[in-house]
């Protein structure tokens, strides 16, 4: 070890001088010590907290602001979430060749499958059904089934003898095609791009899915089970809930 001493100082003043630098280079060795507790413990927590799952889209599509999904063979279907959006779906989106969905219970959301010209199998139309009575009133009143109907575009319209019917009721004519009994029942599950609804009729169950019916148990304390179990926000899910629903 090299010692340079000041001859110009004494013995003691040297000493002294050692002293008080030894001093200075334990303050800053103290300090990085805390520096680098400080650092792992925000690492160790950054860890152990619950990776959030992305709800980023890949690109906005027209229907993201809706209840919808996608069939069996691949027919996208999509429901209302208010009046407003009945209208929408109604005036903007049902176009020749798709189907039109409703419960038969007051509070039902308009739910159409759009066909993309292709005629849609009965099995998806089932599926379909199944999204109409889960998103309607009857989740809410606890009811295990519901009838829905379905008719034709050109069945439905917003008028009556010249006359404008309310904001989200529609009149139907014709023959419906019913579909009696339709469970109130879903999958609810989650990837990168956050949380997804699928019918239960015809399906599997979706990987790290959940199956949820009515209940009792309120949306927001399902939201926030799901929320810790999956790492995804509790808004998605409440998005997606149609109501309280049975323990999960």
């Amino acid at each position: 070890m090299k010692i340079t001493v000041d001859l110009r100082k004494s013995v003691h003043e040297n000493a002294a001088a050692y002293f008080e630098e030894a001093k200075k280079w334990e303050r800053k060795a103290e300090g990085a010590r805390k520096a680098i507790a400080a650092f792992e413990q925000k690492n160790i927590h950054a860890k152990s907290k619950p990776k959030q799952a992305s709800s980023k889209k890949t690109k906005a599509k027209w229907f993201d602001g809706y209840h919808y999904t996608t069939t069996k063979n691949g027919f996208l279907v999509v429901a209302g979430k208010n009046a407003k959006q009945n209208d929408e779906l109604y005036s903007k989106h049902l176009k020749d060749g798709d189907l039109f969905f409703h419960a038969d219970v007051i509070g039902a959301p308009t739910t159409l499958v759009k066909s993309g010209g292709k005629p849609v199998p009965k099995e998806d139309q089932e599926q379909a059904a199944q999204i109409a009575a889960s998103y309607s009133r009857a989740w809410k009143q606890e009811w295990n089934t519901v009838d829905v109907y379905a008719v034709q575009p050109s069945q439905v319209t917003k008028y009556s003898q010249g006359e404008f019917v309310g904001k989200g009721a529609f009149l139907i004519s014709g023959k419906r095609e019913w579909f009696r009994n339709t469970e109130l029942k879903l999958y609810l599950s989650h990837d990168e791009e956050g949380v997804h609804v699928h019918a239960v009729h015809h399906a599997p169950k979706p990987e790290n899915a959940v199956l949820i019916q009515p209940g009792r148990t309120p949306k927001e304390q399902a939201a926030k089970t799901l929320s810790k179990k999956w790492g995804v926000r509790e808004e998605d899910l409440l998005g997606v809930l149609p109501g309280d629903v049975a323990r999960i």
